[in-house]
This record gives structure tokens, C-alpha cells and sequence, in this order.
């Protein structure tokens, strides 16, 4: 694109596969554990609860910036690099496709993604606990604790609910153009969310 400025048009090319693992390969001999994430704040989530099994070592996060990115990655290093004296691990978020052909090296959310593990209950409790320090144990919390509970998990609900049909409706174009060899899923007859709304399942 002719208006597309220089420093977008380098940061455009940052996020290309070929200067991912560029970035990768000349920062292999400096560090010993690699963290491949598909976008930037994943890490906050996943280094927390793998750092224990490295003894707290530091890490390198590599962003990919994309699925389809982290999965050329780890092809590339299966293929291409020697990691006798790295770790690599992958995270990717499970999405609407068909994971069953991914390297077992790859982790794959229990959930459509990293965001929905941050609002299960336990999450919901957790953070009320931790981050605002309010106790079901404390009497003179637990008032407290419960009502904001139920708040945000009332709210939760509300908006999986808002949003139920149009993920219903992208799951089945990505199964169909999977299935029909289409480039991508079809969504342009659909110009409002509001359009959905009234699918009936049984229709």
C-alpha cells in the first residue's frame, strides 16, 4: 500500500515468519528456554504456571503474532535447528480449527482461548481474593466477597450468552470451508449481530 507509512511497513515485516525465526535463531545461543506465544501478553499467563518446572529460570519470549506463524516455527526448528541445549516450548490458543494434526510439542488451550481461562469461577474467585484481597473466610468480607462474586459472574454469563450465536455461526463456516476447501469462513451476509439472534437450533 503506497500510504502505508515506512515504520508500519517494518512493523509489518517484524511480524512475517521469515524474521520470527531470523529473531530466533540469533538469539539461540544466549538463552536456554524459549517460550513461543502467538501474542504478546499470553506470557503473562503461561510463565507463571511453567516457571516452577525450570526453577524460575528467565526466559525469552518469542511473539509470533499468529497461529499459523507458531506452527511454522516449530516445524522449522523440528526441521532446521538443533535445541540440545534449549528448551522450546508452544501455547496456542485452540480457536475453531481442527488441532488434531499438531506436534504434540504444541499446547493447545482446553478452551476456544487464554482469555476464557481468565473468567472460569476459580478465576473469578481467585482474583477477588488476591488482586482486591477480599476473604470468604472473614466475616466481615464475606458480604462483600459474595456480592461482587455473583456480579461478575452474573455479568460473565450475560455476555457468553450475547455472543453465543455469533460464535455458533463462525464455528460452522470455519467447519465449512475447512470442508469445502474455501479460503476462509463467510461471514458477509451477516451485518449485524442482531441478524443471528433468532436462529433457532432446530432450524
Amino acid at each position: 500500500c503506497n500510504n502505508m507509512s515506512r515504520k508500519n511497513q517494518m512493523l509489518l515485516e517484524l511480524d512475517t515468519f521469515p524474521a520470527i525465526f531470523m529473531s530466533f535463531v540469533q538469539k539461540k545461543s544466549n538463552h536456554s528456554l524459549f517460550l513461543f506465544f502467538e501474542g504478546k501478553d499470553d506470557g503473562k499467563y503461561y510463565y507463571p504456571r511453567v516457571s516452577h518446572i525450570f526453577n524460575g529460570a528467565s526466559y525469552e519470549p518469542i511473539i509470533c503474532g499468529c497461529k499459523k506463524n507458531l506452527i511454522q516455527m516449530q516445524n522449522a526448528i523440528k526441521q532446521q535447528t538443533s535445541t540440545k541445549n534449549i528448551a522450546t516450548l508452544y501455547f496456542v490458543d485452540r480457536d475453531y480449527d481442527d488441532n488434531s494434526n499438531l506436534d504434540c510439542d504444541i499446547y493447545v488451550t482446553p478452551t476456544y482461548s487464554i482469555e476464557n481461562l481468565y473468567f472460569t469461577d476459580r478465576a473469578i474467585l481467585a482474583m477477588l481474593q488476591v488482586e482486591l484481597g477480599i476473604s470468604i473466610l472473614d466475616d466481615d468480607d464475606k458480604q462483600d466477597f459474595e456480592v461482587a462474586f455473583f456480579f461478575l459472574k452474573d455479568k460473565r454469563d450475560k455476555l457468553i450468552k450475547s455472543i453465543l450465536y455469533a460464535n455458533a455461526v463462525y464455528s460452522l463456516q470455519i467447519r465449512k470451508s475447512s470442508n469445502s476447501r474455501q479460503r476462509g469462513p463467510d461471514m458477509s451476509a451477516i451485518q449485524k449481530c442482531k441478524d443471528i439472534m433468532g436462529i433457532s437450533k432446530f432450524e
